[in-house]
């Protein structure tokens, strides 16, 4: 998107220096010289302008997507680990009011999980264990709104 903008700033950016040129050889007076000189510069700072902005807007949406995507992958390292204290914390950060109802963890996604856990289906499941037995065994499923 910005490729357009840049090579009208590199033409823009010649044009200064065969302005330059041709005035150091005395082809232009002072006065057009500067008259061309001040039109061509804020032309130039207007495409730079552009190119920023549109960087930044760019940009904006590239950083909640790497940290989503080390959530992400976060969820699969919790699920293979025995840590229910690790779960219970992931889970309290993705939802709102977990409930466990018929030993089904029951919750209201938030944000984008929201988003992601719709597009694979409405159970899935996750690594549990019964608190006194510490042994680890999938008998509990998310079930989300």
């Amino acid at each position: 998107m910005t490729k357009p903008l840049q090579e009208e700033l590199n033409k823009v950016e010649n044009k200064i220096s065969k302005l330059l040129d041709a005035h150091l050889e005395n082809l232009l007076e002072a006065d057009e010289y500067h008259n061309k000189k001040s039109e061509l510069i804020e032309k130039k700072v207007t495409l730079k302008q552009k190119i920023a902005q549109i960087g930044q807007k760019g940009n904006h949406w590239l950083e909640p997507l790497e940290n989503w995507l080390k959530e992400v992958n976060q969820v699969q390292n919790l699920i293979s680990r025995n840590n229910l204290r690790e779960k219970g914390e992931f889970l309290r950060k993705i939802s709102s009011n977990p409930k466990i109802l018929a030993r089904k963890i029951v919750f209201e996604p938030l944000g984008v999980w929201k988003i992601y856990l719709n597009l694979f289906g409405r159970e899935q499941k996750f690594l549990a264990a019964e608190p006194r037995s510490g042994e680890a065994e999938c008998l509990t499923n998310l079930v989300w709104r």
